[in-house]
């Protein structure tokens, strides 16, 4: 067996797993940074898909429009990406890049009106259109039935 100061080349192993645990860090903020950039890019394709769709004609006479939380104004404890202002009110949307964060996310918001929509980046934008108006108009009709004398 080698000698443990020949292991992490003359380092004691003290130093060893604090190298190993800078090298952890490093990792996990790339890793952050990669989330980030996908979840971006997510939201990105929710606004091209709907701005093709409103050019195609395909935007509900209730949907009045739409815009991207700036990120300067992002809560993520409270996680609206999107706003989406329809005639009853504005109906929020979380974008996820992956189905793992969207559950997480119904974890620990379970009474959010906030709607969750996973977008792959591989998706074309009328797929991504379907899933995203799919949620808006569940949100739009929670809206209505609010609205609506009990």
């Amino acid at each position: 067996m080698i000698p443990l100061k020949h292991r992490y080349h003359g380092f004691s192993e003290k130093k060893g797993r604090r190298a190993r645990r800078q090298l952890q860090r490093c990792a996990g903020s790339i890793l952050y940074e990669v989330a980030l950039i996908s979840g971006d890019r997510a939201e990105q394709l929710v606004i091209e898909a709907f701005d093709k769709a409103m050019n195609e004609n395909r935007i509900p006479d209730w949907l009045y429009n739409w815009k991207r939380q700036p990120r300067l104004l992002k809560n993520d404890s409270i996680g609206i990406d999107i706003v989406f202002m329809t005639e009853e009110g504005p109906v929020f949307i979380q974008v996820k890049s992956s189905r793992i964060r969207a559950i997480e996310f119904h974890s620990k918001h379970p009474n959010s009106n906030i709607r969750v929509v996973v977008v792959n980046i591989l998706d074309d934008w009328l797929t991504i259109f379907g899933k995203v108006i799919a949620e808006v108009d569940i949100g739009y009709q929670q809206l209505v039935q609010q609205a609506s004398p009990a």
